[in-house]
């Protein structure tokens, strides 16, 4: 429960967050990187990227 520092991006990261390689940034509350559509899932972005493989699901049947 600290904060610590990325010594990739030279900010100061939240204790939930993590430095993605791939994307070259780090991510609050990170969850993965996803290929298929370029960019890491983390807090900000979780509940969209849910949606999109719902519709994703929906749509291929």
């Amino acid at each position: 429960s600290q904060y610590r520092f990325c010594d990739r991006c030279k900010v100061w990261q939240p204790p939930d967050g993590v430095h993605c390689p791939e994307c070259n940034v780090c991510v609050k509350g990170y969850d993965h990187h996803c290929v298929w559509i370029g960019t890491c899932i983390g807090k900000r972005n979780y509940r969209q990227f849910v949606l999109f493989n719902m519709m994703v699901s929906y749509y291929l049947r």
